[in-house]
């Protein structure tokens, strides 16, 4: 049952939307009772912009199991779906919630024998969470709450592998507000020696091409990657 999950997430991760549906859907029908399932079910839904099923996916996750409603990603796809259908103000209350939560605030000062499971917060989600808090205040046309949640988290994460993608959040709300330099300065500043430049100099390609159609930026950005794997 894991190991299905699993492959249905990995899918989901990479990309492989048809898989992961197929797969999450499997689960639902031979475990209904699997909350893990209609979680991995209700993310899907919401990238296929489908708000309604997602809903009912969530609520279904609650129903075999109440505990859920203390789980991180529970609360993060409450507040998404609240985003995605407009109701921003509820959206904000749910993801303020969870921020204000000594695990995503202060996770260092949560003791480790909290039996709680929103105690428990994983590193990825406590990133999400500050993602879809800078989404939401972005949405509410509130730009420099956004970007101050940003600046901010990008420091607590700085040097793990999350790093990524507050760097890359914060290009493209610069982008998206019409600030195309800073967003290309913010990538450009990533140093070929930190674990996330990879991820930056594709994001750095994607931009240059969609905002510049600089076709030359985007090949040379490319190469850059080429670079760096040759030499490691």
């Amino acid at each position: 049952l894991e190991a299905r999950n699993f492959r249905a997430r990995v899918n989901f991760l990479v990309g492989n939307m048809t898989a992961a549906k197929k797969g999450a859907s499997s689960l639902v029908q031979d475990e209904p009772g699997f909350s893990e399932c209609h979680l991995l079910m209700a993310q899907i839904q919401l990238h296929d912009q489908e708000l309604v099923q997602a809903q009912s996916s969530l609520e279904m996750g609650l129903a075999h199991n109440f505990e859920v409603r203390e789980w991180p990603l529970f609360n993060i796809l409450r507040a998404r779906t609240a985003c995605q259908r407009g109701e921003l103000e509820d959206a904000q209350k749910i993801i303020d919630a969870l921020v204000a939560l000594p695990s995503v605030s202060d996770p260092k000062g949560v003791p480790k024998s909290s039996s709680k499971a929103i105690a428990h917060i994983t590193p990825s989600e406590r990133a999400a969470v500050f993602l879809e808090q800078a989404h939401i205040y972005d949405r509410r046309s509130k730009y420099d709450e956004a970007i101050k949640v940003l600046q901010g988290a990008l420091n607590s994460f700085r040097g793990t592998k999350d790093e990524a993608s507050f760097t890359i959040a914060l290009s493209e709300m610069a982008a998206k507000h019409g600030d195309v330099d800073h967003a290309l300065a913010i990538l450009r500043s990533v140093p070929k020696t930190a674990s996330h430049f990879l991820r930056a100099r594709l994001a750095l390609g994607r931009l240059l091409l969609r905002e510049r159609n600089d076709k030359k930026g985007f090949i040379r950005a490319h190469k850059d990657l080429c670079d760096v794997q040759e030499n490691e």
